[in-house]
């Protein structure tokens, strides 16, 4: 990995379908939902953030 980045990185994916890392995209009677997959070098984190758009 060292050969590819040589920094701290963040690095986030969100799913428009579903996919093995994250859900796609759910409409709901109140709007949206999102999933996102973040993963921080850093902090050596992996999360995955789920997110409600009221619409």
């Amino acid at each position: 990995m060292d050969e590819l980045v040589s920094t701290d990185v963040v690095f986030s994916a969100t799913g428009v379908t579903n996919g093995a890392l994250v859900a796609g995209v759910k409409a709901t009677s109140k709007g949206f939902v999102t999933e996102t997959l973040v993963l921080d070098s850093a902090a050596k984190t992996a999360r995955v953030v789920r997110t409600q758009h009221l619409g």
